[in-house]
């Protein structure tokens, strides 16, 4: 037989009777001990032994019978078959080692159960009335909290398949694949607000999430001008190199497939400088938005595109370092929103507020951006009132020609 703790006693039978006066009424008795069944017992009235079950039923301590017994004293008489059932209930702390035997430094107070070890016995395990298990805490607030050591999944030492660990307030680590000479994964938080992703190679860091959500990769800080992804430490949304040879012959390759065959494709070629785009019938750009005449309502011819086209200050420009190449020529954005803000996005001078990845508010200016393939109807909307204007004066300098 399995028990907790020390071997038990064997008990020994200890025989009993209890007898009853009949009322006449009374179908309920109380007996003075409790038995495992109602085949533990044997009940006689009028000295004639009743039938289990069939003339009486047995709840507890509660022996109920099928009639109510006549009228006497005494008639009613339980005889006890079996060896007693004795339920113990030890006062608080006052099971210890010498009750429990073999299992020891075991203490429940009031709330909770305790694991302890030691000769000075120190609690290494909890668990509260909530079910949580606390190692090395007292006061768990989750199903399983361990407090000041590691978490570790698999054989013992370095060859583990997971490890959660923390080794101070502001860092922690889980680290999964962590087996001698092979590469294994780290997340790593170091109180700075980042999310680090490091290897086995001496825990060097290959990528970062940042506090302000950024990814960056070969780098710890963003440049301020760049949110969502950032690659080096270039002043680019990304910087991505390859060695230029005659066989590549392409710095960036970026290519879209369609049922395996490419679809559309983006080739930056350093060695001649030049941005190329593809299709499947050859090298050629597609920009497009919608313009169905289903789509549209209250359609009608533009006027006055010339003295708008007048109002617009083409200039030329060179670019600041960082943001461009050589000379160009266009438009100033907030010059051009102002006669035809179609081709503008964004307002002037507009700034944003940022978090870095210290904590610190940090500010940067927020560009406006310029379409220039709006103009498109405008202009053309302006050669053709300019060319009225040319065939009437045809006409005019016709006439007075023949007047002449």
């Amino acid at each position: 037989m399995a028990y907790l703790g020390n071997t038990p006693t064997t008990q020994n039978f200890v025989s009993g009777t209890d007898y009853f006066n009949g009322t006449g009424s009374q179908t309920a008795f109380t007996l003075s001990r409790t038995v495992g069944s109602i085949n533990d017992i044997q009940v006689t009235v009028n000295n004639v032994v009743q039938q289990p079950n069939d003339a009486y039923t047995l709840s507890g301590t509660t022996l109920t019978m099928t009639s109510a017994p006549s009228s006497g004293t005494n008639n009613v008489y339980v005889r006890y078959l079996s060896t007693t059932t004795q339920v113990i209930t030890p006062s608080q702390n006052t099971v210890g080692t010498a009750q429990l035997g073999t299992i020891t430094n075991i203490a429940s107070g009031n709330s909770s159960l305790t694991l302890q070890t030691g000769s000075s016995p120190t609690t290494a395990v909890t668990i509260d009335t909530s079910q949580n298990v606390g190692i090395g805490t007292s006061s768990p607030s989750e199903k399983l909290e361990i407090n000041n050591g590691n978490l570790a999944v698999g054989n013992a030492g370095s060859n583990f398949t997971m490890k959660v660990s923390r080794t101070g307030a502001n860092a922690s680590s889980v680290v999964v694949g962590a087996f001698t000479n092979e590469p294994d994964i780290q997340w790593t938080y170091t109180g700075s607000g980042a999310l680090r992703f490091t290897d086995s190679t001496a825990s060097a860091e290959r990528m970062r999430i940042d506090s302000s959500g950024n990814l960056l990769v070969g780098t710890t800080t963003t440049n301020g001008l760049i949110t969502g992804i950032q690659a080096s430490t270039s002043a680019y949304a990304g910087y991505f190199t390859s060695n230029y040879t005659a066989s590549n012959n392409a710095n960036i390759m970026l290519w879209g497939r369609s049922g395996g065959a490419v679809a559309a494709a983006v080739r930056y070629k350093d060695a001649s400088t030049s941005l190329e785009f593809y299709s499947p019938t050859g090298h050629t750009v597609a920009y497009t938005t919608s313009s169905d005449y289903r789509l549209k309502e209250n359609v009608t011819p533009m006027m006055g595109a010339l003295a708008t086209v007048a109002q617009l200050k083409p200039i030329t420009y060179t670019w600041k370092n960082g943001f461009g190449i050589g000379n160009g020529e266009g438009f100033i954005a907030h010059e051009l929103q102002a006669v035809v803000p179609n081709c503008v996005t964004g307002e002037k001078d507009a700034v944003e507020t940022y978090i870095d990845e210290n904590g610190n508010e940090q500010t940067r200016p927020v560009y406006q951006g310029v379409d220039t393939s709006f103009l498109v109807a405008t202009l053309t909307a302006a050669i053709q009132e300019l060319n009225a204007k040319v065939d009437a004066q045809a006409v005019r300098i016709a006439e007075l020609e023949g007047v002449a």
